[in-house]
């Protein structure tokens, strides 16, 4: 069946969790200072409810990363307009009347189910992990009702390896669930109604039940790897493309349980799932997916790197730590300036003594000394503040806020023009746009891929036309931040037509601009870079027929103003005299 042993399968999980554990501090770090309940330090941290944010003091980093999910959320895939096209790479079948009717129709019923589904409720989290660690992950499976649905990780709880071309293709994860959860999921039934402890669980979680201990949770694995000998149309699901492997890990005692011995199982079919037993441990659950179900946004790849690294958050760790230094500096210089530490005679030792608004301290004349503050406090408020809202500026910066928030945060001038501001956008977007591949690769062209392949395998997709049989199926991006990026192609077609337009008329030869394909460029712009649906645009034989039919109308008009010309003048002339200075006259004298 080409299945993994449980201590293969073990290996491979271990080997990863080691590649993870380099970066888990750095994780950690970060979400100290930028996301603290984002990062899971344990299996078994559910429901803590405990403070953990006591290294914050300045929320300046958190403000800015929300501003940066929302401006993620709302310019790269936003939910209240498409944000992708299908297409195909070969451009002699773009224009084709039954490809851009199968491309409309299933990026409609693509969106219809994004949009059913969970996804805009889980991006903004995905967002917020790859801004704050550069890394993220979530899974997406079948649904019978909604296509398909989400499944979010926290960051620390997962690892992930890539192929020979960068993409994530293994994944494991570690989770918690109670016996409760153990048994309803992964548990099967006999045909008596009873729970079938001999191929479906194992000797424990069977004690733990029995005990009534259905709240105790077990840390459980699941990995799931590339299938080395996938079937077509296979008949069991752990035959395809990706397997996934669940198993109760007990090497190194990490649920506090001795090594499992197999006790009986053995190896059968049950629902199209296999149970397969050996020594050491047992996988309580084994299936396959057809695609790989774990998107994994991340921010910038180095090189033969797996993880992402050198995100927002990471840019702005060791100055939000400065600012949080600051702050608390400067909360304490205040406070030592409204409530400074006091002295007094020692008399006073004995007596109540005040130093608020209105109180009295009473001395003794005898006494000579004072109630006076202990020392003159000057902390510099002024130039601490100043190094803060540099601090500021600079996370602010890291998190691209003067991007996303650029047209509300700018000075407001009355002579601005849209060009102008598109010219703005544009520029900024320079240092954003080598970003954008990479998440249009590890997650935009994911979802996209991913839902094609679910929907088609539950029958909601067209079928292909005999024109794309084979070919391969492309998306393009038509988000408000994937066009902004095209704002330097559409503004040079826009100054290039413009002065061309203008030069022919300074020269007074309009055959100037016959130089331009006008049917192309007006094509690319309104598809390409602006976006608009393919729909909305005539293929090229229908546009050609209805060109000629211009043309035609336009001959037929001007033979009828031709013909009336003519009619217009013979009857001049046949109403002139001679002798009148007609026109007939001229035509007379001419032939003299």
């Amino acid at each position: 069946m080409g299945q993994l042993s449980y201590s293969d399968a073990t290996n491979v999980k271990n080997q990863m969790y080691n590649n993870r554990s380099r970066y888990y501090n750095k994780w950690k770090d970060a979400a100290d200072f930028l996301s603290p309940n984002r990062f899971q330090t344990n299996t078994s941290d559910k429901h803590n409810g405990s403070k953990k944010d006591q290294k914050i003091y300045k929320d300046t980093a958190r403000l800015a990363l929300r501003t940066f999910v929302s401006g993620m959320m709302n310019g790269a895939t936003p939910q209240s307009r498409p944000w992708f096209r299908l297409a195909t790479a070969d451009p002699s079948l773009a224009n084709l009347k039954q490809a851009k009717n199968f491309f409309s129709q299933t990026e409609k019923i693509m969106d219809a189910h994004f949009q059913l589904s969970n996804l805009y409720r889980v991006l903004p989290q995905a967002y917020k992990d790859v801004g704050a660690f550069s890394n993220a992950a979530y899974a997406m499976l079948p649904h019978a009702k909604l296509g398909f649905y989400f499944y979010p990780f926290a960051i620390g709880s997962f690892g992930f390896s890539s192929n020979h071309e960068g993409r994530t293709d293994t994944f494991f994860r570690e989770f918690n669930l109670s016996i409760k959860q153990i048994v309803q999921k992964f548990g099967k039934l006999k045909s008596t109604g009873q729970i079938d402890w001999e191929n479906s669980l194992n000797d424990h979680i069977r004690s733990q039940w029995e005990a009534a201990r259905y709240e105790d949770t077990l840390t459980l694995t699941n990995l799931i790897l590339p299938n080395p000998n996938p079937k077509q149309n296979a008949l069991f699901s752990y035959d395809k493309a990706y397997q996934s492997y669940t198993w109760v890990d007990t090497a190194g005692g990490s649920n506090g349980l001795p090594n499992q011995s197999p006790n009986g199982f053995a190896q059968s079919m049950i629902g199209g799932n296999a149970r397969a037993s050996v020594a050491g441990g047992v996988f309580l659950d084994v299936k396959g997916y057809g695609y790989f179900p774990i998107i994994t946004p991340r921010w910038e790849v180095a090189p033969e790197e797996d993880y992402g690294t050198d995100g927002p958050g990471e840019l702005a760790l060791a100055t939000t730590k400065g600012l949080q230094s600051k702050e608390k500096y400067r909360q304490e210089a205040i406070a030592k300036m409204v409530k400074p530490p006091m002295i007094g005679p020692a008399a006073l030792r004995r007596h109540q003594s005040s130093i608020l608004a209105g109180g009295i301290t009473y001395i003794d004349e005898a006494h000579k000394g004072q109630f006076r503050p202990a020392m003159t406090i000057d902390p510099k408020i002024s130039e601490l503040v100043q190094s803060q809202m540099e601090d500021v500026q600079d996370i602010k910066a890291c998190f691209y806020e003067d991007l996303f928030m650029m047209l509300s945060s700018e000075r407001k001038v009355s002579h601005v023009t849209k060009t102008e501001i598109q010219e703005r956008a544009s520029e900024k977007l320079q240092g954003l746009a080598p970003v954008l591949g990479q998440l249009d690769q590890d997650q935009n062209g994911r979802l996209i891929e991913n839902a094609f392949i679910i929907l088609s395998e539950q029958g909601k997709i067209p079928q292909v036309p005999r024109e794309l049989a084979g070919k391969h199926i492309k998306p393009e991006y038509i988000s408000v931040l994937a066009q902004a990026s095209k704002a330097a192609s559409m503004t040079s077609i826009e100054k290039v037509i413009g002065f061309a337009g203008s030069y022919s008329q300074a020269v007074q030869d309009p055959s100037l601009l016959q130089m331009f394909n006008h049917e192309e460029i007006l094509k690319r712009y309104a598809i390409d870079y602006v976006g608009i649906d393919p729909e909305l645009v005539r293929d090229d034989a229908e546009f050609a027929q209805i060109k000629q039919q211009i043309a035609q109308q336009q001959a037929q008009a001007q033979q009828m103003q031709m013909q009336q010309q003519q009619a217009a003048t013979a009857k001049d002339m046949s109403q002139a005299k001679l002798g009148e200075n007609s026109v007939l006259d001229s035509i007379m004298g001419q032939e003299q």
